[in-house]
């Protein structure tokens, strides 16, 4: 059996390695806390990073919404001119017809009026042929 000092000695030997064990635990333990604490503050930084970002998708998906009402009421302005052109044209087409028809009217009655005038021409140089003698 060992004597006292040897127990002693061994249980001082065993007390300095397990302290240097501690230490080093102690030592490793605060570099995985400082690693958590940084990795808290990152994911903390990415958390704001990601609201701001949701902020932003938002307020972006709030101006395409308006902007698509923009272009929705874009769309019908332009088609109630579209409309309004097709009825003014409609109408042109109208006036133009009518006048296509008065200038045919007007071009009939021209023409009835000249058959007229020949027909008096033509009776004049009947008259004037029986008149006037022909020389012979």
């Amino acid at each position: 059996m060992a004597t006292q000092e040897e127990r002693l000695s061994a249980l001082e030997q065993t007390v300095a390695v397990l302290t240097r064990g501690i230490w080093d635990i102690n030592d490793n333990e605060t570099i995985l806390l400082g690693m958590a604490v940084k990795q808290d503050e990152n994911i903390q930084g990415m958390m704001a990073s990601l609201a701001t970002l949701i902020g932003h998708f938002s307020t972006l998906e709030g101006r395409i919404d308006n902007l698509e009402g923009h272009f929705g009421a874009f769309e019908q302005n332009v088609n109630n001119r579209f409309g309004l052109l097709e009825d003014r044209f409609g109408t042109l087409e109208g006036r133009f017809g009518l006048l296509e028809d008065r200038f045919g009217t007007l071009e009939q009655s021209v023409n009835n009026r000249f058959e007229g005038q020949d027909k008096k021409l033509d009776q004049i140089m009947l008259l004037l042929d029986t008149f006037i003698s022909k020389p012979e």
